[in-house]
């Protein structure tokens, strides 16, 4: 007997007051994911990839406390203006570590963002870089969707360019 359950996620949601277009060119640019993430500190284009597309591959330089590491990505969804994903490094099997996934849907004047993950490898065995992963992914849903609506905020109101 196969038992297969579902992978641990998450997602969360906010309003911003900023058009489809606005939130998009912010969450689906891999340049700007170090601006809002809390662990990204910096990305690169992969093997020649230098657009934003399906198949297109980054990667990502993380820090969380005094650990360091980076991660290679690919862009599984990319449906502009309204979804964009991208896939951690596959394990030895072809599985993604972890799938982040951006939605967008026009809301009055804004944008409804909502932010989700999908990790088949995370669990809840503490390890040395964090004793609760699943809890610091699920609080960095929350970090990076109230940075996005700050910027973009401001933005609309006149006060960064």
């Amino acid at each position: 007997m196969n038992i297969e359950l579902p992978a641990p996620s998450a997602e969360a949601s906010t309003s911003v007051d900023a058009p489809p277009e606005d939130v998009w060119n912010c969450v689906a640019t891999i340049q700007n994911l170090s601006h809002h993430s809390p662990e990204t500190i910096r990305t690169e284009w992969l093997s020649g990839s230098q657009r934003h597309e399906v198949g297109a591959r980054f990667r990502g330089h993380d820090t969380n406390g005094r650990h360091r590491w980076h991660t290679d990505c690919t862009i599984s969804e990319y449906t502009e203006p309204t979804a964009f994903a991208f896939d951690l490094e596959p394990d030895e099997h072809g599985n993604y570590a972890t799938r982040w996934r951006y939605t967008l849907t026009a809301e009055g004047n804004g944008t409804r963002l909502t932010e989700s993950f999908e990790s088949p490898v995370l669990d809840d065995r503490p390890s040395e870089m964090n004793p609760d992963r699943r809890r610091v992914l699920i609080d960095m849903l929350g970090a990076t969707l109230a940075s996005v609506k700050h910027d973009l905020e401001i933005v609309a109101r006149g006060g960064l360019s």
